[in-house]
């Protein structure tokens, strides 16, 4: 009987037991009532910078010591022989900045060149001795 009593018990507590209720929020990022904003897949992120302090810094290089300097003594056209484009000039350096990291800040070691020229340098497929200064 002792133990008839005791499974009473427990019946009698769960149902004097408040029943907790979530309330139903809609998610604020993406509408859904499945879930919380806190928890949202969808919810807007922090952006990283995707560029470094050393790219910061040679982009500073390049717009205002670079070009200026590149405008001054060549003037602003394709640096290979016979090219006449002067519009969406990339600034090349002649020595790779990979194997001569020593001349990455060096303005003589910079040269304009168009974007063909300067993907086909790129990829190998321009000889140096095409490249000469206008």
């Amino acid at each position: 009987m002792r133990g008839a009593a005791h499974i009473e018990d427990k019946n009698l507590s769960r149902e004097a037991a408040p029943i907790i209720t979530m309330k139903q929020s809609i998610c604020s990022n993406c509408g859904s009532n499945k879930h919380s904003s806190l928890q949202c897949f969808q919810k807007p992120r922090k952006r990283i910078s995707q560029r470094g302090q050393k790219t910061l810094e040679y982009e500073t290089f390049r717009d205002t010591v670079a070009i200026p300097y590149l405008d001054k003594r060549y003037g602003h056209v394709c640096s290979v022989k016979g090219c006449p484009i002067t519009e969406n000039l990339d600034v090349d350096h002649i020595r790779g900045r990979g194997s001569h990291p020593q001349l990455k800040f060096d303005v003589m070691n910079l040269r304009y060149l168009c974007r063909l020229h300067h993907s086909l340098k790129t990829d190998g497929k321009l000889p140096d001795y095409r490249l000469e200064a206008a």
